[in-house]
């Protein structure tokens, strides 16, 4: 990506599963990159986790993805999760789902 995308160039790294060494280096290399989560959440291993609380607030987005990582009970998945989303994400990361929602609804308007 460094030789075609300009560090100031907006990136969303979308449905992100990666390593903290990712989320470093990405920011390192794009201070404009942000990284899209999205239901997979619940089945990150511990490395996704540390990943996942390792993104900076200003840095992360949610996504539904739709239709596809759809919750467990539903035949698709459509914007209506996002919430279910946000409280995977709290359980990893120790915010509330509210501050999520917050803080990720910012970001995408921002990008």
């Amino acid at each position: 990506m460094r030789a075609n995308v300009a560090p100031i160039q907006r990136i969303l790294l979308h449905c992100f599963t990666g390593t903290v060494k990712q989320v470093v280096s990405g920011l390192e290399t794009f201070p404009k990159c942000y990284f899209g989560e999205t239901g997979l959440v619940r089945e990150f291993n511990c490395y996704q986790k540390t990943a996942l609380r390792r993104i900076p607030k200003g840095h992360f987005t949610l996504e539904t993805d739709t239709p596809y990582f759809r919750p467990l009970q539903a035949s698709a998945c459509t914007p209506a999760f996002i919430g279910e989303f946000a409280l995977e994400v709290r359980r990893v990361r120790g915010e509330t789902a509210e501050e999520v929602l917050e803080f990720t609804s910012a970001n995408t308007r921002i990008m």
